[in-house]
């Protein structure tokens, strides 16, 4: 199973793949997880029988007005 970031395109609702977790599931993303949580979207195999890979979806920085 991959374990990786991913980005969310606001505008389009897409979601592209980042760059690999270092440790997998043992990554601090899930050792420190805040109170409200965190944002993943789980792939499965082709039969959804399985999860594939996992996309952390990290906060984007926010652009000033």
């Amino acid at each position: 199973m991959r374990v990786q970031e991913g980005r969310m395109d606001r505008k389009s609702g897409e979601v592209t793949p980042g760059s690999a977790l270092e440790k997998g599931l043992g990554n601090e993303a899930f050792q420190n997880i805040p109170t409200d949580g965190i944002k993943a979207m789980l792939l499965t195999d082709s039969k959804n029988e399985k999860i594939a890979q996992i996309q952390v979806l990290r906060a984007g920085s926010k652009k000033a007005n």
